[in-house]
């Protein structure tokens, strides 16, 4: 029995100005040896803004009950001070934000290119700075249940290899419908690399490029877990918002967890 991917999604319009819809791209890889053809997801649902034009289909997001409290003592540190972080969790997932950002994107949700939907979705952005800054998570179930480890790291090592291996113009297309969506300039502030803790295994980059807004900076995370559950994770900021809480903006990829 192999391990089957989730669904390939399709591209969603942007809307005038601030972040986009993005669409869950896909790149198929034929693991030599083992006879699994598998999917790596390379992007993940972003936030749709009032006003944009899209053709999907408005429902409200699977991660809209997901529960939010200040979490005391935690903290992440920009040039603003201290900005205390907010935990947050859905079925599958756990991280947090900080304080003052708002569950967003309610109205909109991803539709794969088979009609499915991912299992969940969350989108947060700050309101604080009128959108300046977003996360975006979504989680795909697994067809086949508890995986080997083996099987997960070769999956996410092979599309480790093919994203260093991706030349400009696709690194750019990659990212051109993920959150503010990148038109040109893109540039690793991180180079890709294996992240393996918390019962997950994948692989995470920074990023920074131009968009329509400006530049922006980010970071990006896809992991499969110890269920099978597929997670990405991405945090995008204008780069003034980016540069003004450096801290705040990676300890929320940082807090990332699996709920297994």
């Amino acid at each position: 029995m192999s391990l089957q991917p989730p669904p390939q999604g399709q591209p969603e319009s942007k809307g005038p100005r601030g972040p986009a819809r993005m669409k869950k791209g896909a790149l198929p890889w034929l693991l030599a040896g083992t006879g699994l053809l598998v999917f790596a997801l390379i992007a993940g649902v972003a936030l749709g803004v009032a006003g944009s034009s899209s053709g999907v289909n408005s429902r409200p997001v699977a991660g809209s009950d997901a529960k939010a409290a200040t979490s005391a003592g935690t903290f992440g540190f920009g040039s603003r001070g201290r900005v205390p972080m907010v935990d947050s969790a859905t079925a599958m997932a756990s991280f947090q934000y900080p304080e003052g950002w708002v569950q967003g994107g309610e109205e909109f949700t991803t539709v794969n290119s088979d009609g499915t939907v991912p299992a969940e979705e969350f989108v947060a952005l700050n309101r604080f700075l009128d959108g300046t800054a977003l996360l975006s998570y979504t989680a795909e179930k697994p067809l086949v249940q508890q995986p080997t480890q083996q099987q997960i790291h070769e999956i996410l090592d092979l599309g480790l290899r093919s994203q260093l291996q991706l030349p400009q113009d696709r690194l750019v297309e990659q990212r051109s419908t993920s959150g503010f969506g990148c038109v040109q300039d893109f540039a690793y502030t991180e180079r890709p690399s294996i992240l393996e803790r918390d019962h997950m295994y994948g692989f995470r980059y920074g990023y920074g490029c131009m968009t329509i807004s400006g530049p922006i900076q980010g970071e990006y995370l896809v992991a499969i877990d110890d269920t099978g559950v597929l997670h990405t994770f991405i945090v995008e900021a204008l780069q003034f918002e980016w540069d003004a809480s450096r801290e705040s903006m990676t300890a929320i990829i940082d807090s990332f967890k699996p709920r297994l």
